[in-house]
């Protein structure tokens, strides 16, 4: 940091920064789009009213959910704060969205976890009370910070630069910034721990001349039961106080110290905090209490492999830095490589660092004879022992989020400021405060694009591209009109073609002339020939952030959907997918063609909300070949190639079913025009018997869509006459432009068989 400004003004700038950007997400992000914060704040109104604490069920929990198993403290802090307030409407508020998107971040929907997120609200009632708890939270934030700069100023007491580093990046955080300023006892715990890690530290840099007395030990037990109160993370730091324990003892070489001041520690954080775990252990034969948030939250069922865990640690990773909303609002993805790497550069440089030390002074008598490097010890201790209780908790449970290394930031404060700071040091002396400066900038810049773009436009907040004064002409008009008014009025559907497993984008352009009084779901599907769906998403409007009732009538509005197709679709042959998209009631108990919104002008139900095709073709492995069928070579003029074939040889006279004659079609070029194919009976004489014509694609693919490489593979079922006489028939295929009678034929360019009248011959058939 420049040093022409004293170090009181730049602590009190960047916690000034921090409260700032708290505050800002606090009023940017809506009520409950935080990670559990419905549940944390359910937990803390059921306290403000008097009720007690909750009573978790084995089968049934209260709107507290998990979070009723949890410790109380902070719940109590809350509910102070907001008893005041008349929370009446909080089930008008709490409206939860069906389709959430909840732990998928890279999922581009659905980010709002309550349906009417994009309502602006006035700052009263529930809403208030939301609002205070998120300022009591930002409070307990700003004591994190003032301890973690308390505990770097013990680790670098010759090192300004680098102990303000350390607070200006814990301070500027994006993630630490927007769970501070959410409502969730995480804040309680990250406070609690920063305040135990800080007064340990102070007992360990203490000279061993002077003594820690007794009281000093109850001060630390009434810390660490309030921590214990605050989350079962807060237990961890009782091994750390037990080791803090032990290093007095040593330093002091008074063994009295292990008796005295562990038994002070141990019995006022029991007197503190042992009433809470004696309640578990009595209500639920569970000390912990964790078992019923486990079952709630979702006890790990599958073993984790490595392709899960790097799954997990990449959510955990990204959530460290800055994942917003439910584990669902994600930065642009370059943004977490830049932080990343930066992370990366921290730890190489730490770790240089620690390299660069003589060996002597890495000796363990050598770091305990060292304040600074007891300070560093323990704060590394710490660090250590929380990145075991995440690692345990990812083998127990699903969703580990990078929030819940929160309680050891003070920890990370000091490695990532000691590694930054090797760097800095091989910096120019005057780019050395630029560079020390544009780093917690520049994460502070993160949030404010967070607070400005990502978090408005995933809650639908901001117009700015879903609504527009008229259709642009590269959309295609479709005029459906649904139910009450709700106007379809173009599509954007793509051109190119899709595989299974793809997404397709879909834009709708939508508007109302009359308000709208009921919250229909919409849905977008694809469907295959057989109208059967192959991609689909049932949303409220806006991908879960415009319901119906949120309409302004006369504003068109863009909405803009991913339709991922299912990975795995049997496609004989390339196929238009049929968009479906309608109105149905989320509510109704009828079946689905009854909870439909209808159709202005009626129709049958699938073809009246048709909107147009899309290609979709087969995957890598192409179209199913059966290894049965005959080889043959029959070209026709456009570059349409026959090249198997199979039907029945013998066949009984008088048989009833038709003749099933099944073709294998491929293409050397793009086609231009609709053909359709016929496969020809012919008797002993040369006489017609009977024909059946169909496109190659059986109506599921045009052949003017075709494109070097499609295939497919099509059944042709001949009528057989019902006089057909014994006797030897032939069979015989052909091309002709659809819509015409039949002729002229198209010309067969080159053949292995016998051809006539641009017809050639498959085979003959036996009756009998």
């Amino acid at each position: 940091m420049p040093g022409n400004l004293s170090e009181r003004w730049w602590v009190g700038l960047w916690v000034a920064v921090f409260a700032a950007t708290g505050l800002a997400y606090s009023l940017v992000v809506p009520p409950f789009e935080t990670p559990d914060e419905l549940y944390h704040y359910a937990f803390a109104r059921h306290l403000a009213q008097g009720k007690g604490l909750p009573v978790q069920a084995e089968t049934a929990t209260g709107p507290w959910a998990q979070e009723g198993s949890q410790a109380p403290l902070y719940y109590a802090l809350v509910a102070g704060a907001i008893r005041w307030i008349d929370q009446d409407d909080f089930e008008q508020v709490a409206v939860r969205n069906p389709r959430a998107n909840l732990g998928d971040p890279t999922y581009p929907g659905n980010k709002n976890f309550i349906l009417y997120s994009a309502r602006r609200r006035p700052l009263q009632d529930t809403v208030l009370a939301v609002h205070v708890a998120r300022g009591v939270s930002v409070l307990l934030g700003i004591a994190t910070l003032l301890c973690t700069y308390g505990l770097a100023r013990l680790a670098f007491p010759e090192d300004r630069e680098t102990r303000l580093l350390a607070l200006a990046w814990m301070a500027t955080l994006p993630q630490f910034a927007f769970i501070s300023a959410s409502v969730s006892n995480d804040n309680v715990i990250n406070a609690l721990a920063g305040a135990n890690l800080l007064f340990m530290a102070r007992l360990a840099v203490r000279p061993s001349h002077q003594p820690v007395r007794l009281r000093e030990w109850m001060g630390l037990g009434v810390l660490l039961g309030l921590a214990a109160l605050g989350k079962l993370h807060g237990l961890g730091l009782l091994v750390l106080a037990g080791l803090v324990v032990l290093l007095r003892s040593y330093l002091e070489r008074d063994r009295s110290q292990l008796w005295r001041g562990g038994a002070a520690v141990l019995g006022i954080a029991g007197l503190v905090a042992g009433w809470w775990y004696l309640r578990n252990w009595l209500l639920y034969g569970d000390v912990l209490g964790v078992r019923h948030l486990l079952t709630i939250t979702g006890q790990r069922t599958e073993p984790l492999t490595l392709g899960r865990l790097m799954g997990e640690l990449r959510g955990l990773r990204w959530s460290f830095w800055g994942l917003f909303g439910w584990f669902s609002v994600l930065m642009p993805r370059g943004w977490y490589r830049l932080v990343d790497g930066l992370g990366l550069l921290a730890f190489v440089g730490a770790w240089w660092a620690l390299a660069q030390l003589p060996r002597e002074r890495l000796r363990p008598r050598a770091l305990l004879r060292s304040p600074v490097a007891r300070v560093h010890l323990l704060a590394l201790t710490w660090l250590l022992l929380s990145l075991g209780l995440m690692a345990y908790w990812l083998w127990v449970a699903e969703g580990a989020q990078g929030r819940l290394l929160f309680p050891a930031l003070p920890a990370f404060a000091l490695v990532f400021a000691a590694g930054i700071g090797i760097w800095l040091g091989r910096l120019p002396g005057s780019w050395r405060p630029v560079v020390a400066l544009a780093l917690p900038a520049g994460l502070w810049l993160s949030s404010l694009y967070a607070l400005t773009t990502v978090l408005p436009e995933a809650y639908g907040q901001g117009l700015t591209g879903q609504v527009v004064a008229q259709v642009p002409p590269r959309a295609t008009p479709v005029e459906r009109v649904y139910g009450p008014g709700i106007e379809l009025l173009a599509v954007e559907l793509p051109s190119r073609r899709f595989r299974p497993g793809q997404e397709v984008p879909i834009v709708l352009y939508m508007r109302t002339q009359v308000p709208l009084a009921q919250d229909h779901e919409l849905f977008v599907q694809l469907l295959d020939p057989d109208n059967v769906p192959i991609g689909n998403v049932t949303t409220h409007p806006g991908w879960g952030t415009r319901p119906l009732t949120l309409w302004q009538p006369g504003v068109i509005y863009v909405d803009r959907y991913q339709v991922q197709l299912a990975d795995t679709i049997d496609l004989p042959s390339p196929i238009l997918a049929r968009v479906y998209i309608g109105f149905v009631d989320p509510d109704s108990t009828e079946p689905e063609s009854e909870g439909l919104m209808p159709v202005q002008g009626g129709g049958p139900k699938i073809e009246s909300r048709v909107v147009g095709v899309v290609e979709v073709e087969a995957g890598p492995e192409g179209y199913p070949r059966p290894v049965d069928l005959r080889p043959i070579r029959g070209t026709w003029a456009p570059g349409i190639v026959l090249t198997g074939y199979r039907y029945p040889r013998q066949i009984r006279a008088g048989q009833r079913p038709p003749l099933p004659v099944t073709l294998y079609w491929e293409t050397r070029r793009a086609l231009k025009a609709d053909y359709t194919a016929f496969v020809h009976l012919v008797d002993p004489q040369g006489a017609f018997v009977a024909t059946f014509d169909q496109p190659p694609a059986e109506g599921r693919f045009p052949t003017s869509r075709w494109r070097p490489g499609d295939a497919s593979l099509s059944m042709f079922q001949i009528p057989l006459p019902p006089d057909l006489r014994p006797g030897t028939y032939t069979l015989w295929v052909g091309l002709y432009p659809s819509g015409t009678d039949g002729s002229p034929r198209v010309p067969v360019e080159d053949a292995n068989r016998p051809v006539q009248d641009e017809r050639i011959q498959l085979g003959t058939v036996e009756v009998r």
